[in-house]
């Protein structure tokens, strides 16, 4: 028994790391609204699809990460977030992906 444990464990770290890499999507940024104190993303799913305010998203362009948002209102099928975090130069844009941000264990 001992000796099949190894393997077990061997067969399921790659099914582990894939998961980790693949964070569940939380939308698409359909328009980016310029506000007095903060941009306001939109997204285009809501809480409907799970979304709850609060959560943290990573956005991602062309496989990179570019930035991160906090979803701050929720409708059925559109959410609206704040930036909390730009990568170098970049900027939001429409098409870009958000990813649910989750915690390493």
């Amino acid at each position: 028994m001992r000796r099949l444990l190894p393997l077990f464990l061997a067969g399921l770290l790659p099914v582990a790391a894939h998961a980790a890499a693949a964070a569940p999507r939380a939308g698409t940024v359909l328009a980016v609204e310029a506000g007095s104190v903060a941009d306001l993303v939109v997204l285009d799913a809501g809480f409907e699809g799970g979304l709850r305010q609060g959560m943290l998203c990573r956005l991602v362009r062309d496989g990179r990460e570019i930035g991160e948002v906090i979803l701050v209102a929720l409708r059925p099928a559109v959410s609206a977030a704040l930036i909390t975090r730009l990568a170098g130069d970049q900027a939001v844009r429409p098409g870009d992906v958000a990813l649910l941000k989750l915690l390493k264990s």
